[in-house]
């Protein structure tokens, strides 16, 4: 994802174009070099180099004509970027925007919402406040330090979530880097190794990016039981280390006796999948709950592991690939039964 950039020449160009003041907290912020320094880093990618304020223009634009349900002074905040070429794909994950400020037309809000591409309706997200300072503690801490930046600590007042490792082998794999990585995945191929086992209480698994709660209408209707996930890996485009390419999900002993057809896709734009239990995820968080869990899964690190929500359902965690974009899921069937579920991240997704 890339976010609006703050450049002090181009402010007054961008506010006078589309009419419209920036969140103070917003400008400031960005306008510290040291902030900006952060923003910029590995891992946060907050912002993407670069880009121009007039490119977060253009897209705003560019949106109110291809969605006239977008809201028509809403401004652009955050928006997925093609890896390969660095410019904006609209069809990856959720867009992040802002609307004017209900006590101050003249000025854009502190709360950011997010656009659904597919769907065409808005959510809230979170505060501005929140947008940044959750970025801001992804950061290195020896970054923040040498800086003199205190990390804001989002979400140092709510519960901790306790994260439980994968399967040893398979976090090991994925530590390799180099040559060890290449000798790793040259033999065999395609080979699927066990990541964790995932019971299922309700009737429907829920597959969707890591900071989304379950859509109380979607899901893959599966029986409910014991499950293994499991999942192959590839040489990443990137550089010479491990990614997840394909996901599975399935019940002990399943074999290899299945079909594979495709029931829909998944939107990321947080480098990774949450698979809940959705009817339990649903009956055990209140409505007022659901975006505050989310916005601390959020901050959950992109590689595999499980999240114990503290009220007896785990929540699977899966690192996207080579990030963000839209991917394939497919039904498993055997004996025309449904019996698990395959996401794969291995090239096909969404680059159009």
């Amino acid at each position: 994802m890339s976010n609006l950039p703050v450049i002090a020449t181009e402010v007054a160009a961008f506010e006078a174009r589309l009419g419209i003041r920036l969140p103070e907290h917003y400008k400031a912020s960005l306008l510290d070099e040291r902030i900006r320094r952060i923003l910029c880093s590995k891992p946060v990618g907050f912002l993407h180099p670069g880009q121009a304020m007039a490119d977060f223009a253009d897209l705003t634009e560019a949106l109110r004509d291809l969605h006239p349900e977008f809201p028509r002074d809403g401004v652009v905040l955050s928006c997925g970027v093609d890896g390969d070429t660095g410019e904006f794909n609209l069809k990856w994950g959720f867009l992040r925007f802002l609307l004017p400020d209900r006590k101050d037309a003249n000025r854009l809000g502190d709360t950011v919402y997010a656009w659904d591409l597919r769907k065409r309706r808005q959510s809230r997200d979170c505060t501005i406040q929140q947008w940044i300072g959750a970025s801001i503690d992804c950061a290195d801490d020896d970054l923040t330090r040498s800086l003199a930046v205190e990390k804001p600590r989002v979400f140092e007042n709510d519960e901790p979530l306790r994260t439980r490792p994968c399967d040893p082998e398979l976090m090991a794999a994925l530590a390799r880097r180099g040559e060890a990585a290449q000798a790793r995945l040259s033999v065999p191929a395609d080979r699927w190794l066990p990541c964790a086992r995932f019971e299922l209480k309700g009737s429907f698994v829920s597959i969707g990016d890591l900071g989304q709660s379950p859509d109380p209408r979607g899901g893959v209707r599966l029986p409910p039981g014991q499950y293994e996930a499991s999942v192959t890996l590839a040489v990443s485009r990137l550089g010479d280390w491990p990614i997840v390419s394909k996901l599975r999900l399935a019940p002990p002993h399943a074999g290899n006796a299945v079909a594979l057809r495709k029931i829909g896709d998944v939107d990321v734009d947080l480098a990774a999948i949450a698979l809940h239990d959705r009817q339990v995820f649903l009956r055990k968080f209140p409505g007022d709950r659901r975006d505050a869990f989310a916005l601390a899964l959020a901050q959950v690190a992109p590689r595999p592991c499980l999240v114990d929500t503290g009220k007896g359902t785990d929540v699977l965690v899966i690192p996207s690939g080579d990030g963000d974009g839209t991917y394939p899921v497919h039904a498993l069937s055997q004996g025309g039964t449904v019996i698990g579920v395959e996401v794969h991240f291995d090239g096909s997704h969404d680059r159009a």
